[in-house]
């Protein structure tokens, strides 16, 4: 027998569950290490008005943290790493959706969180969730909106972590073979069609 919820129960059901595991996860002694650190003082900084101290250091995400820096210590930092967290697991839970189905999915993401909790820097994370969401959105389909949001998504990725740089290069040249090996076809079509 199966069970039909819709579509909004379905959707709190998963955040409830996810924020179940998340909380699970803090049970877990962890510290946040020098990296970390680094980064809540550039926020620091950047909210007393001296601006972003290193521009190689995510400044989107040193705007992020800034999000949080009002709640105060250790609170700020809790709460960043539920919000960052949960922000993850659920882009992972988008993207395995699309091959295991609901319920395994969620369950393959929340096998993330223990690996997520002791990724270090948490900006990590959000690029890592940026990157699955532009891959979701990627899967939809040949849609122009869809791909200028997929390489949106991939430069959002890659202001939180240079290294995702990477995906952008893979994607771009995967793109224009495509579109090369198409228009040969084309081409190779026109040639070979009678003409009359």
């Amino acid at each position: 027998m199966r069970i039909h919820l819709d579509r909004k129960l379905k959707i709190s059901l998963v955040l409830v569950v996810v924020l179940i595991g998340i909380g699970i996860s803090m049970f877990k002694n962890w510290e946040i290490t020098g990296e970390s650190w680094g980064y809540w003082f550039f926020a620091r900084v950047l909210g007393e008005g001296g601006g972003f101290v290193v521009f190689g250091r995510s400044p989107l995400y040193t705007l992020y943290l800034n999000a949080f820096r009002w709640i105060g210590y250790p609170n700020s930092v809790t709460i960043e790493y539920v919000v960052t967290t949960l922000i993850t697991v659920m882009a992972l839970v988008l993207l395995f959706k699309r091959y295991f189905g609901l319920w395994l999915a969620v369950f393959a993401a929340l096998l993330w969180i223990p690996y997520l909790q002791v990724m270090e820097p948490p900006v990590q994370k959000l690029a890592l969730a940026f990157s699955c969401l532009a891959v979701v959105v990627r899967l939809e389909g040949k849609i122009s909106f869809r791909y200028s949001l997929f390489y949106a998504l991939l430069v959002i990725a890659w202001m939180f972590r240079p290294t995702y740089v990477i995906l952008i290069i893979v994607f771009v040249g995967w793109d224009l073979v495509m579109v090369i090996r198409q228009r040969k076809n084309n081409a190779y079509r026109k040639f070979l069609s009678p003409r009359h």
